[in-house]
């Protein structure tokens, strides 16, 4: 199937806080204690936070490119090896899995992501330039 023709399918929005329609998708590590890897598509349903959640709970420089979500209370989060995975808002694209906890599922540190809606030019630009 081709690719359709206009972009506003795959146009990143704004991406609502909704637990039920907010998914981080990768391929870490299932059980991180041995190290083993799924052979299917893992996806985990999380919140989105805000930013300061990020910034308290990471030791790394947290920007305006970046969004924050996961399960304050821990559990379930994106892992190792899910680096580059989608955030999916609402059926729609939003955010490439950036970092997440170690631990995997760390309570009261979230997972980062890249916001997709801050490069839509770019992304435009270069999709144009590339057809």
């Amino acid at each position: 199937n081709a690719l359709p023709s206009t972009s506003h399918h795959i146009t990143p929005t704004k991406c609502e806080s909704s637990p039920r329609n907010n998914a981080g998708c990768g391929g870490g590590a299932e059980n991180t204690r041995l190290g083993q890897k799924p052979d299917d598509l893992q996806c985990v349903f999380n919140k989105l936070l805000p930013i300061k959640n990020c910034i308290e709970n990471h030791n790394v420089k947290v920007t305006d490119v970046m969004l924050c979500a996961g399960e304050m209370s821990g559990g379930k989060n994106i892992c190792k090896g899910d680096s580059g995975g989608p955030l999916i808002c609402d059926s729609v694209l939003q955010g490439i899995t950036s970092t997440g906890p170690i631990p995997c599922g760390k309570p009261g540190v979230p997972a980062m992501y890249t916001n997709l809606i801050k490069f839509n030019s770019w992304i435009k630009d270069t999709m144009t330039k590339n057809s």
